[in-house]
């Protein structure tokens, strides 16, 4: 379940709503969840799969020795690997009688079907609320996520399980799923072998388990999707809270927050409070400095165009007007995506209650490829500054870097590039303010924090 959005106006407040893989021995680990111990691999999955934003953001609890039902594994396992398909054929002439339109799960269990995830089913029900056995389970995140050994025909003898003979239908899947990750440390595996060597294929999947396979299962796909070079440069520390990724690079001077989540863009243009009491207030986990503004924490106006879903706060800068306001952030809210785009391909028309845009800037990099056209003409750009810049990998995956020490634009490109997190990936970044507005705030980890005491008019809050 998504996230909601939320708008609070008041006077003389303006609240506007906008919205990897490290060593475990390097992580430091919270959840959200109040029977999930911190401090271990169950809390390290269990963050992982809500930092993918699947875990239902109003649970309080995870009841992880929960058994866990067919529709909602199918439901995790279609977020989990963003697997798209047409289902409208099935609307009106529904495959599953008890899997109608109006049924929760009727969009991911139909997507899986479409997909042929489910496999050939002579049965014309799913069993959606039914508990789901650990075979069944494993064989629709193999074939979703396509986790595959090309040599498993040679490697029968392999499977370590007493009690699950190669004749068994599931074999051939919990094979896969296990040999995957087989050489891997314990909590990294997508299937662990117990001393009792018993896989229990007609056993309940619980929530946790659940959950293990999952995180393992994603991590393995993005591993052999960005092979590592070995080469690049990997996190000091990393730290898991609550549905987050943070990166703290010691001698780089920088941390990156990472997120799947929607984010607040918290517009408040007279008489600021300090972001440190502000966040507090309001329950944000993190909170860094938003975009560009002029005049004072007393009395400003957003710098550039704001359009708040169909209402417009300021006017658009053209480029003769600035040379530091070069691209639009577009946030699409029904879809949790965003982009940038050019101010030279921009329209401000845009009146559609779904749809954020501000403008910000330089753009530092399109793709990987630092743009030396935007970046050397703007305003301080190539002056050594503290900063603060928005980044994604897809759209769906978003970074706030926050630099603790003074650095060129062009030179935070280049760390971007040289880091492990990034590489082989597609990576776009935008530059949001910096120098003396850059700050950072974390509830679960003020180790972290960077001038949290500064008022500031234009912020961004994490929940």
């Amino acid at each position: 379940m998504k996230r909601k959005f939320l708008l609070t106006i008041t006077i003389p407040l303006i609240l506007l709503s906008l919205f990897h893989n490290a060593s475990y021995a390097e992580t430091n680990c919270n959840t959200r969840f109040d029977d999930i111990p911190h401090q271990n691999s169950i809390c390290l999955h269990v963050n992982y799969l809500d930092y993918l934003n699947v875990i239902d953001d109003s649970k309080s609890s995870f009841e992880p020795n929960k058994f866990i039902t067919r529709g909602e594994l199918i439901r995790q396992i279609v977020e989990v690997f963003s697997l798209k398909a047409d289902i409208s054929g099935y609307e009106n002439l529904p495959s599953f009688s008890d899997v109608k339109k109006r049924n929760p799960y009727f969009d991911p269990i139909y997507t899986a079907k479409e997909l042929n995830i489910l496999g050939y089913r002579n049965k014309n029900s799913f069993r959606p609320n039914d508990y789901i056995s650990r075979a069944e389970a494993i064989k629709y995140v193999v074939k979703a996520g396509r986790i595959d050994n090309y040599d498993l025909f040679y490697q029968r003898g392999e499977l370590d399980y007493i009690d699950l003979p190669y004749t068994n239908p599931f074999y051939s899947y919990v094979q896969s799923a296990y040999l995957s990750t087989k050489g891997l440390p314990t909590e990294e595996q997508i299937l662990t072998l117990t001393k009792a060597k018993k896989f229990r294929p007609a056993s309940n999947l619980t929530n946790y388990e659940a959950t293990k396979i999952l995180t393992n299962s994603h991590k393995l796909i993005q591993k052999t999707k960005y092979p590592k070079s070995g080469t690049q440069i990997p996190p000091t520390y990393t730290i898991y809270d609550s549905g987050y990724i943070i990166y703290y690079y010691e001698h780089l001077g920088l941390t990156i927050i990472s997120t799947h989540k929607e984010f607040d863009f918290l517009y408040h243009p007279y008489m600021a409070a300090k972001v440190e009491e502000y966040a507090r207030f309001n329950n944000f986990t993190y909170v860094v400095n938003g975009s560009f503004y002029g005049g004072s924490w007393k009395s400003c106006s957003h710098a550039g165009f704001l359009n708040y879903y169909g209402t417009h706060y300021s006017h658009f800068k053209p480029p003769e007007a600035s040379n530091q306001l070069t691209h639009i952030v577009r946030f699409i809210k029904s879809e949790n995506r965003m982009e940038f785009i050019d101010r030279n391909d921009f329209e401000t028309n845009n009146t559609d209650i779904n749809t954020l845009e501000f403008q910000t800037g330089p753009i530092v990099m399109i793709d990987r490829k630092i743009q030396y056209q935007y970046v050397n003409p703007s305003k301080n750009g190539t002056k050594s500054a503290l900063r603060t810049m928005l980044g994604t990998t897809d759209g769906y995956e978003k970074f706030f870097i926050i630099t603790r020490k003074p650095a060129k634009i062009h030179e935070v490109g280049d760390f971007l590039l040289s880091l492990e997190l990034f590489e082989g990936k597609s990576l776009d970044v935008i530059n949001l303010d910096g120098g003396s507005s850059t700050t950072l705030y974390s509830k679960n980890h003020p180790e972290i924090n960077f001038y949290p005491y500064k008022r500031l008019p234009i912020l961004v809050g994490l929940r």
